[in-house]
């Protein structure tokens, strides 16, 4: 069997393996926003969701359910599932006070406080995030109010999360590159090649320029993601073996990297980056949601949470 008949017959599965590559699995709460081909982003909220139709497109997870940190204590969700815009309840959470806060440690994206309750963040920068809101909240007792607001204020940073988009849009350029490249030699040259045996000659330079791509395209991906993730070791790993066992998905290396890296932003403000023309009707809704769930709740601190987030919205 000569190479182009090999091709020839792999060229389907490699199609199927890029699109299955595509789909996107969210839990319960979780919002994905991803670019347009024609520009800006969309919203999507379903259980499966599509990104990532070419190589230099963004899909940036977020996830909605709140974890309140108050100046007693923490509040665990129960559930994952937010019921839209309806107001939370009290009921929806676990309390644990700060001075039962014995240990909290980090692994990987699990925040494991007690080593019994157990965080699952976005990622392991969210859930380093999460575990150092949770030590300053425990130290801040006497100014909890004051922590409480800064808490807030640093999930909306407008300034910073500009900065880190501009960043990561440097970053990403090499890999956006080389991803490109490799989709063009494995989904329009190798089939133009296949096709029409007038330029079965392109075949071998091809598949050639393909696999040249994906070796940069993997490099690019080590060396971005080492940047913006420094300390997540256990997810480099997992993401590199993810590009050697499904070698096509190094084409959505651009996408597999903006999937974390704002998860410690406030999904709202994602929204006013992204989505600005979304961002009045959701405002207004979180708004409200927040401001009708400080009202008549049994515990005051949890009251105060709903008033700094409605004041940081």
């Amino acid at each position: 069997m000569d190479v182009r008949q090999l091709f020839s017959e792999l060229f389907p599965f490699l199609v199927i393996l890029y699109a299955a590559d595509c789909l996107w699995v969210l839990r319960g709460g979780q919002l994905l926003f991803t670019s347009r081909v024609t520009g800006g982003f969309r919203i999507r909220r379903s259980v499966l969701a599509i990104t990532g139709l070419t190589p230099f497109s963004w899909g940036v997870l977020s996830d909605g359910v709140p974890v309140p940190l108050t100046a007693r204590g923490i509040y665990l969700p129960r559930h994952r599932v937010t019921g839209g815009f309806r107001p939370w309840s009290i009921d929806d959470f676990d309390f644990l006070a700060h001075g039962e806060i014995v240990d909290i440690e980090v692994d990987g994206r699990r925040v494991k406080v007690n080593g019994r309750w157990c965080l699952t963040s976005p990622s392991a920068m969210a859930a380093q995030r999460l575990a150092g809101s949770i030590r300053r909240m425990k130290q801040a007792a006497c100014d909890g109010e004051v922590a409480v607001s800064a808490h807030h204020r640093e999930a909306f940073n407008l300034e910073r999360l500009r900065q880190e988009r501009d960043r990561l849009c440097r970053l990403l350029a090499p890999l956006e590159i080389w991803s490109s490249s490799m989709y063009i030699g494995l989904f329009g040259l190798l089939p133009l090649a296949l096709l029409f045996r007038v330029l079965s000659p392109l075949t071998i330079p091809a598949i050639g320029l393909t696999l040249i791509s994906y070796a940069a395209a993997v490099f690019s991906f080590y060396i971005a993601h080492k940047r913006l993730f420094p300390a997540a070791a256990g997810e480099r790993i997992e993401a590199m073996a993810t590009l050697f066992l499904l070698p096509v998905g190094a084409a959505h290396g651009v996408s597999k990297l903006t999937r974390n890296a704002f998860s410690d932003f406030d999904p709202l403000a994602l929204t006013l980056l992204f989505t600005p023309e979304r961002w009045p009707d959701i405002a207004k809704k979180e708004f409200l949601r927040a401001e009708h769930t400080a009202e008549g709740q049994s515990a005051d601190d949890f009251s105060a949470y709903w008033r700094n987030r409605a004041g940081a919205i």
